[in-house]
């Protein structure tokens, strides 16, 4: 019996480690696509990576040609109507190269709070920022952002930007297991 137990445990534990790599290839690809699709310009498949509850961050990128980029906005549908408006022909292409940090798990496995840098290059526009993410896994086992904040870091450093889990997920009632 107690050989049964150990294998038992042993299967548990492996099926946690499936579910958190899968977990982790998730989060992941949600920021491959998430950078490719802003990078093409094409905003209604960065919108559809987003809860219908979302929440959106853009802050310290102010205005270029005539649009203020900054604010805060709440769901899928004000999301999808910020990047019709600030995304005028005349914004230059970015690359992101972007720099996942360590990704945080609630103790279920259903939401994650990620840290990345990224590094926007195009042809006028050199700057570094940061994302704060808080994602979601949905009923299909996808993921999508709740709660993302973009911060351009060419004006603040990195450290002066991040914001931290604690104030980041303030509001958020989603039982995750705070350091």
């Amino acid at each position: 019996m107690e050989a049964n137990q150990h294998l038992t445990q042993e299967l548990e534990f492996l099926k946690r480690r499936i579910r958190k790599l899968e977990a982790l290839a998730g989060v992941r690809e949600v920021f491959s696509e998430y950078s490719l699709y802003a990078d093409l310009g094409q905003w209604d498949k960065v919108t559809a990576l987003f809860s219908n509850d979302a929440t959106l961050q853009i802050t310290g990128y102010g205005n270029y040609a005539g649009v203020n980029y900054d604010g805060e906005f709440v769901s899928r549908d004000r999301i999808i109507k910020y990047y019709d408006e600030v995304t005028p022909e005349v914004l230059p292409k970015n690359k992101h190269n972007i720099i996942p940090k360590p990704i945080q798990f609630d103790d279920g496995g259903e939401f994650a709070f990620a840290y990345l840098i990224a590094y926007l290059v195009g042809a006028d526009n050199q700057a570094g920022g940061i994302y704060e993410a808080i994602l979601e896994r949905q009923d299909n086992e996808s993921w999508h952002f709740l709660k993302l904040r973009c911060v351009n870091t060419s004006k603040l450093s990195v450290a002066d930007s991040i914001v931290g889990i604690e104030e980041f997920s303030r509001g958020l009632d989603f039982g995750f297991a705070r350091p």
